[in-house]
């Protein structure tokens, strides 16, 4: 089969497989069909494709038309009438298996809640999620894939909301960037206003069925005039029968034709009941699908999976310490007898330690203000007797050296005397107190150096006094080093430091920034999402605003602010603002 029989009028070239396509279309208007008839065509031609379905409507693809006999021998991934059951998690795991099998399937999402979808298609936190996995696995010497993306405007939201951000930017790619990869997809939606501008116009081919809403038709009509057509072939749309289309695609395939989709052959499992009719939606006759097979591939792919997962290591590690601790038990215990003792020794002598210095610091605030007292006795003396260079209105004395005063240090607090724990003067030997610790952890995260707002700005404490005097004892004590308008990190200070948690890069960085544990605001998070959603484009702060869903303020502007403190999103020009390169791997 050379061709991709979609109609009497017309067929498509096998290369059409490998463009993007948009399928607009009010409900009714027979979007479904064509989706279908593509997808049969592309099987017949031995060309690999994937359904996601968040509606439940693709598995009579398994059945012919009447349910009488089979259809498409392809497997099910979940819903009600799936094969194999799927969990939220099993995203990443299901691309592994697609990729590695070349494997031409439904997965269906219409089980899944709300939020079980999103972790199914984006992950959860640092985990990966069917697109960002399928994305980075796939590779230009596999066979090419064509995704069909059901109610994409689900997927592919114009308006961001939070929740939303990482699943827009993760499915996204899978279009915008996947040519090169092999990947490409049809967006089948009725609310076309509501999918995304910039999946909609880098649309190689646009097939436009009867559509009404006056919105859904602003939006095929900016599709037409980005491609330089005739914008009054968008009034027809409202008089298109069912099955009628507009097939578009100026620049790919050179056509501007009016079409009918044929009927699909196989089970229309999506059509609407008819009223006085009883239908019933399951078929009598499922085509075979060796399911053994594919059970036992997916129980391959999830085991490599696993071997490869750095979380799945660690657990595997942390097994085998169990097993040496349970192994060298008398051992163990004779090196814990004598890491107490140790430990018990140094204590000792860091609370001695401890205690002189607290000593010295307070004999040195007595001595200071000793110091200061006989300062000021000594300009009172000045004033009264007209000696010294203190007199009002007296000329400076050249040969007269006077001293100036100094202040006073703040005398520290002993413990438990209810003063902040951050603020306590500790040696060295001790340790760090929380602000020292957080100021550290900060810097042990960017080896790169911050600025000193900077490292404020990631360790959550305003500019005072304590944080001025947790800085100076850093630098006293050669934890930190000056670099330019930057602080870094010593070698001393990384060992005084100890444990800490490193932050993730790149994509897995992004992830974490964008997810439930971000120490982002809501605010920021949305606004971040916005800007990374354009990358490697810039975008105007008032769209990324909009597209976050806020109005323009001083908590956005602020907002706004600190990821460009942070070094997330970066100046490009006036009001634009672009997307780090360490949120997509760069440095």
């Amino acid at each position: 089969m050379s061709k991709l029989r979609v109609s009497a009028e017309l067929s498509l070239p096998l290369a059409a497989a490998t463009q993007t396509f948009a399928i607009l279309a009010m409900r009714g208007a027979g979007k479904s069909n064509a989706a279908a008839v593509l997808a049969e065509e592309m099987y017949d031609a031995g060309l690999h494709w994937v359904a996601i379905d968040p509606k439940g409507d693709w598995w009579g693809i398994r059945s012919s038309a009447d349910g009488k006999s089979g259809g498409l021998p392809i497997p099910i991934f979940g819903g009600q009438h799936g094969d194999v059951p799927i969990e939220p998690s099993a995203g990443a795991y299901l691309a592994e298996l697609i990729v590695a099998q070349g494997l031409t399937c439904v997965l269906d999402l219409s089980e899944f809640t709300e939020g079980e979808k999103i972790r199914f298609m984006a992950g959860s936190g640092r985990e990966d999620g069917f697109a960002a996995r399928f994305y980075r696995r796939k590779g230009p010497e596999q066979p090419p894939t064509h995704l069909f993306f059901e109610e994409a405007d689900d997927l592919f939201p114009q308006r961001v909301m939070r929740d939303k951000a990482k699943l827009l930017h993760d499915c996204s790619k899978l279009l915008l960037w996947g040519r090169q990869r092999g990947i490409s997809g049809s967006t089948i939606t009725q609310r076309s206003a509501r999918l995304h501008k910039d999946v909609l116009t880098q649309t190689d081919t646009l097939i436009a069925m009867r559509t009404t809403a006056p919105q859904d038709r602003k939006a095929v009509l900016a599709w037409v005039e980005h491609q330089g057509l005739a914008k009054t072939l968008v009034d027809s749309l409202p008089s298109l029968g069912d099955g009628d289309a507009w097939l578009w695609s100026p620049s790919r395939l050179g056509l501007m034709e009016r079409i009918h989709f044929r009927r699909r052959r196989t089970f229309d499992s999506g059509a609407a009941p008819v009223i006085g009719k009883h239908r019933d939606r399951k078929p009598a006759t499922l085509a075979d699908v060796d399911l053994a097979a594919i059970t036992a591939q997916m129980a391959e792919t999830i085991e490599r999976a696993k071997a490869e997962d750095p979380r799945e290591l660690r657990r595997r590690i942390a097994e085998l310490e169990r097993e040496r601790s349970a192994a060298a038990a008398d051992s163990a215990a004779i090196d814990a007898a004598f890491e107490r003792g140790r430990k018990g020794a140094v204590q000792e002598f860091r609370t001695e330690l401890d205690k002189a210095v607290n000593t010295l610091l307070l004999a040195e605030g007595e001595l200071q203000a000793t110091t200061e007292r006989l300062f000021a006795l000594r300009t009172r003396l000045a004033m009264k007797t007209g000696i010294g260079d203190a007199r009002p209105g007296a000329e400076e004395d050249k040969t007269t050296t006077t001293t100036a005063p100094v202040r006073r240090p703040e005398a520290p607090r002993p413990a438990g005397s209810g003063g902040r724990k951050d603020n306590r003067v500790l040696p060295a030997s001790e340790g760090l107190s929380t602000m020292e610790r957080r100021l550290l952890t900060a810097l042990a995260q960017h080896p790169e150096g911050l600025t000193k707002g900077q490292v404020r700005l990631h360790a959550d404490y305003a500019d005072s006094g304590p944080v001025s005097r947790a800085f100076a004892r850093l630098n006293v004590q050669g934890w930190v080093e000056p670099e330019g308008t930057k602080l870094r990190i010593t070698g001393e200070g990384r060992r005084a430091l100890g444990g800490f948690d490193p932050l993730p890069v790149g994509l897995r960085l992004q992830g974490y920034l964008l997810g439930p544990d971000s120490k982002l605001s809501g605010m920021e998070r949305a606004l971040l999402g916005a800007v990374t959603g354009a990358y490697p484009e810039a975008i105007a702060k008032g769209e990324a605003r909009k597209l976050a869903g806020y109005a323009d303020s001083g908590p956005v502007s602020r907002a706004f602010a600190r990821l460009l403190k942070y070094g997330y999103v970066v100046s490009d020009g006036p009001s634009r603002l672009r997307a780090s390169e360490r949120l997509f791997g760069g440095a």
